[in-house]
């Protein structure tokens, strides 16, 4: 898919994921084209495309219920964080300050226009364009509707973006609209990060729309495109992992077989010696530290039965949003990371179990920084990693949790460095 001229960078993607939470990618040499499907996949997500039904595409809006309870409309819309907001606090608790916080701050921003849009299309403003505060770029459109989609309001539009000198299209638009009789123009300003961010959700849902839908449109319009809007959730701990996970070569992504991994740590792999060799200088403390690690294998369930009743977990974070259904499903859970290494999180217990039957229920938790997958290692099925991991965390310390690469080896089995600590201190 062509990206939108505002793109006009690999860098500009990269911040454009990176608005989402996705902001681990930027020191790989991925490519720009999965780049690209990286950021479509993450709006898709952000507007829930995947739960629809095969049958809910393409989408033809004239074929889909109007929405009728205007009333509360706004409130289905996620009007974004404030300007301090979780893209900002994102950057600076992973240790950096941004220095533009509007390309930082782009998804947010996105979520509070889309908002306006549909608000101000309840609020009688049919028409409406989008300007940054220096007229360098511009998207005028028209709302056409606003429809039912899986109990989800879609806003049904046709849009024309505007890059020309001192913005003739737009004032030609606004015009138009005022010679036909129009009152209520709409006018949006936002920052070009944002109309970027936008332009490319525009774009993509334009994709979505059948060919058959073929609305009625003035003259002055025929050169628009229809597309659509559908209210941008924050993408969960578990969307963002499974976008920044990596089954292949650790430096440019492409395929890597097992049997390539860092002969020094055993926990990255290339795809050949020239990735290899170009990660040697960046990678060479790394080795030092993981070198001649001990893994201890383990096994682990998602949901375990204790009493004879099977129990359900879920974890909460600070981005975790509305707290959803734990998953029941006595599947293993997804491996996103393949065969490479990952850094988790393992708790123990609070409290010294007293008595055999808390021995045997006895348990630690563990899970990857995205909640890609969450576990449950039991004592008495794992006596050689409880033992070692305990000795990092006894009872009676202020020490619950310990931060470790760990492997999938298997759909339920996984193993453990527990005697090399990460760099730094991880804090999720």
């Amino acid at each position: 898919m062509t990206i939108p001229s505002l793109f006009s960078s690999r860098a500009d993607i990269l911040a454009q994921l990176e608005s989402m939470g996705v902001d681990s990618l930027g020191s790989t040499k991925i490519p720009t084209s999965v780049l690209e499907d990286k950021l479509n996949r993450a709006l898709s997500l952000a507007e829930r495309v995947p739960e629809f039904s095969d049958s809910e595409h393409p989408i033809d809006p004239s074929k889909l219920p109007a929405w009728t309870n205007t009333k509360d409309l706004g409130s289905l819309f996620p009007g974004g964080t404030n300007p301090g907001d979780l893209a900002t606090v994102r950057a600076m608790f992973r240790g950096r300050i941004p220095t533009i916080l509007s390309s930082v701050r782009a998804f947010s921003d996105v979520q509070r226009t889309v908002k306006e849009i549909a608000q101000n299309y309840v609020d009688g403003h049919e028409y409406s364009y989008i300007r940054d505060e220096h007229d360098r770029s511009a998207i005028h459109f028209r709302v056409l509707g606003i429809y039912e989609l899986n109990e989800t309001p879609l806003v049904s539009l046709a849009y024309e973006t505007d890059n020309t000198r001192h913005l003739y299209k737009t004032n030609d638009f606004i015009d138009a609209r005022v010679k036909a009789g129009a009152r209520n123009i709409a006018r949006i300003t936002c920052t070009l990060e944002e109309q970027a961010l936008l332009r490319h959700l525009l774009h993509l849902n334009s994709t979505r729309v059948a060919p058959g839908y073929q609305p009625r449109l003035e003259r002055a319009e025929d050169r628009y495109t229809t597309s659509f809007l559908l209210p941008l959730a924050e993408l969960s701990q578990a969307q963002i992992g499974r976008l920044s996970s990596n089954d292949g070569c650790h430096v440019c992504w492409a395929p890597a077989s097992s049997g390539r991994y860092c002969t020094s740590c055993n926990m990255v792999k290339f795809c050949g010696r020239n990735c290899q060799r170009g990660d040697q200088k960046i990678h060479k403390d790394f080795d030092a530290r993981m070198k001649g690690g001990t893994w201890t294998d383990a096994t682990f369930v998602v949901n375990p039965v204790i009493d004879g009743k099977q129990m359900f977990t879920a974890t909460i974070n600070h981005s975790s949003g509305q707290l959803s259904e734990p998953s029941k499903s006595l599947d293993a859970p997804e491996n996103v990371h393949g065969d490479n290494a990952t850094l988790v999180k393992i708790q123990r217990p609070l409290a010294k179990p007293e008595t055999n039957d808390e021995n045997d229920a006895a348990c630690m938790l563990v899970y990857d920084r995205y909640r890609t997958f969450t576990g449950h290692i039991f004592k008495k099925d794992n006596p050689e990693l409880w033992g070692k991991a305990m000795k990092l965390m006894p009872y009676g310390s202020e020490s619950v949790r310990v931060y470790r690469f760990a492997k999938r080896t298997g759909d339920w089995t996984l193993s453990v460095c527990l005697d090399r600590e990460p760099f730094g201190k991880p804090v999720w």
